[in-house]
Order: C-alpha cells, then sequence, then structure tokens
C-alpha cells in the first residue's frame, strides 16, 4: 500500500489556504468537485447502480453541507430517486450552500427538513427511510468541538436509528478534532469519503468511520511537501481510493 498522507485539522487549512492562494482553487471549485467524488463512491457502494436507486442525503449549513448538495444535484440528474433533508432553515445556508441550494432547486429537486415551517412540511411527501438504499451524511465536518444540538443531533439519532447504509462525508457528524473525539450523538458510518487525504480524527476515531474512502482533490504533490506531510501517489489515476476499514488502519499507521 502507498503511504498514506495523514493530516493534522491545521494542515488541512493550511492545504485549502494555499490552493487558493498558490493555484488560485477557489472554495466553489473544491465544494463542486468534493460533490463529484461523493457520487463516486456512493456509486461504488451502490455496485455501480444509481437509476432508481432512493438515496437519502442530509445537508448542513456549511462547506460539507454545500458539496452534499452538490452530490444530490449529480445523483438527481443520473436517475436516483433523492430526498434531500436540510438540518436548518434555507436562509440560514452558508453562501456556497445557498447558490448549491437554487441549483438544487433549478432541477426540481424539492426539500424536507424539521427547520421548515408547517406549510412547507404539508407540501413534501414523507420520507421512507427504512427504505433508502444508501442515507448521505453531510451534515458535519470534522471541525467539530461540541455535541451536536437541535435538528443536527435529531437527525442524527433518527439515520443511527435506521440501520441503514450510511456515507459521511469529510467526518461523520459528530466525530471532531484530531484526537478522533465521539461527541454524543455521532454519525455510525458505514463508510466515510476523506477529500485529499484522511485526518488523525477519522483514525483515531475509527469505531465509526467504517471504510475509509479518500478523493483525489488534484492536490499538487508539492503542496504535500511544503506542509510537511510524507505521501507516495496513493491515487494512482483513480479519482477516489478504498483504503479498506478505519480499525485496521489505525493498527498499521
Amino acid at each position: 500500500m502507498s503511504l498514506i498522507p495523514i493530516v493534522t485539522e491545521q494542515q488541512r487549512r493550511a492545504m485549502e489556504q494555499l490552493l487558493r492562494e498558490q493555484y488560485q482553487v477557489e472554495p466553489p471549485e473544491i465544494v463542486a468537485l468534493a460533490g463529484l467524488r461523493l457520487v463516486e463512491v456512493a456509486r461504488a457502494l451502490l455496485g455501480d447502480t444509481i437509476a432508481g436507486r432512493m438515496i437519502v442525503l442530509l445537508a448542513g449549513s456549511g462547506t460539507t453541507g454545500a458539496s452534499g448538495l452538490v452530490a444530490a444535484r449529480h445523483l438527481h440528474e443520473q436517475g436516483a430517486t433523492v430526498r434531500v433533508v436540510l438540518a436548518t432553515k434555507p436562509q440560514a445556508l452558508s453562501e456556497l450552500a445557498t447558490q448549491e441550494y437554487a441549483r438544487l432547486r433549478a432541477v426540481g429537486l424539492s426539500v424536507w427538513g424539521l427547520s421548515l415551517s408547517q406549510e412547507e412540511m404539508d407540501e413534501q411527501e414523507p420520507i421512507a427511510w427504512m427504505e433508502a438504499d444508501l442515507i448521505v451524511d453531510a451534515l458535519l465536518s470534522l471541525e467539530v468541538s461540541a455535541d451536536p444540538q437541535g435538528e443536527t443531533a435529531d437527525l442524527i439519532r433518527l439515520i443511527n436509528s435506521t440501520r441503514r447504509p450510511i456515507l459521511a462525508l469529510d467526518a461523520p457528524s459528530g466525530l471532531g478534532g484530531d484526537e478522533g473525539l465521539i461527541y454524543s450523538p455521532c454519525i455510525s458510518a458505514s463508510a466515510t469519503l476523506a477529500l485529499a487525504a484522511p485526518g488523525h480524527g477519522l483514525i483515531e476515531g475509527w469505531p465509526v468511520v467504517g471504510q475509509l474512502w479518500v478523493g483525489d482533490m488534484g492536490v499538487p504533490s508539492v503542496l504535500y511537501e511544503t506542509l510537511g506531510i510524507a505521501t507516495d501517489d496513493l491515487f494512482h489515476g483513480q479519482s477516489v481510493v478504498c483504503l479498506g476499514p478505519a480499525r485496521e488502519l489505525r493498527r498499521t499507521i
């Protein structure tokens, strides 16, 4: 196996800053690419068959949620039955998430959410949670530092109770920091997609991570070297790579 680059949250933030300053890679490009990588892993988990499958995607208000909304749009366009669940009111979304929310609505996808008004909820069909082929967690990132609250906590408890396969983006919501602290509640994921390189928290928090995937975000190898991150060519021409169960990786890294 190639030498896997494990990054701290500080290194991750520095990487994003260098991508903007030296390579002119702006946040909307990162969000768009992350969404595409999420689609690729979802396809792999579903046996390369998207059309006709039911996918429930939960999106938070920030960058992770924005990437999830990108994925929802592409999955819909590829023939999946996609139900999007917001953990906040649409007007509380970040600028990036608001843009992706508008694109989502433009292709005819509606949303469901505990924060929507009763009138808005009455317009939506109930979600058949137990019939989902895959649930995608795009609620929170690895930067969380406290127990999830409110609608986000309610949704975490809800999808854990379904016992359906769960794919988490960046980190299972409720897992935080380089120490991999498992807050309460926390998503228990079947698989987790890290972007560019897995964080220390995903290795330390292995009980809730499941199969660990990494998506190629086009980070030049020299940038890894600049940040002091040891790595080989992890992707070998592939856009997403499955590294295996996080619990096994913790024993070998």
